[in-house]
């Protein structure tokens, strides 16, 4: 059977509000390839972060 996982993302407000960082800083780090946190396109210049990888990365 083909199970569907849904995803929850958040923005990088919401994101950058939770790693207590500024959204600049999310960008820049999205831009240059830094820090463990992937984030997924899905319009023009428009981003989100999975909420997964938000908590895993805020909790270690």
């Amino acid at each position: 059977m083909n199970e569907n996982r849904v995803i929850q993302l958040l923005t990088p407000g919401e994101t950058a509000k939770i790693l207590k960082l500024s959204p600049w800083t999310l960008a820049r780090w999205r831009r240059k390839g830094i820090g463990n946190l992937r984030c997924v396109e899905v319009g023009p210049r428009t981003y989100r972060y999975r909420a997964q990888d938000v908590e895993r990365l805020a909790s270690g």
